[in-house]
């Protein structure tokens, strides 16, 4: 039977790993690292709260400045229905973020998309 300190280890363990994964921007490994820590932390009791958001917002600020990259790319190419298509997910990715990139986003709209 695994010990109060090797649960707390793996928790640990499986933490840097989601950290990682976020950083790296995937969001399926980063999942299951968290989910798994998480199943563990009701074993010893513990909350990981904090760590999972602070996790969580790592990966969501990746996710908008690529998606705000790519956004800024398609109004300079021209492209307003792919900005758009940017636009949108970063808003979703900020939305669960619990951000707010609207002064981002009107810094680099389109005239026409505004």
């Amino acid at each position: 039977m695994a010990t109060t300190d090797d649960i707390t280890k793996k928790i640990e363990e499986r933490l840097t790993s989601a950290q990682t994964s976020a950083e790296k921007g995937n969001w399926a490994y980063m999942k299951c690292y968290l989910d798994d820590a998480l199943k563990d932390a009701k074993k010893v009791n513990l909350d990981l709260t904090p760590r999972v958001k602070q996790i969580e917002l790592t990966y969501y600020n990746l996710a908008i400045n690529f998606t705000l990259s790519e956004a800024e790319k398609a109004v300079s190419g021209g492209k307003p229905e792919e900005a758009n298509k940017y636009f949108t997910l970063a808003d979703n990715y900020a939305k669960s973020a619990g951000m707010d990139i609207s002064a981002r986003v009107a810094g680099i709209k389109m005239p026409q998309l505004q």
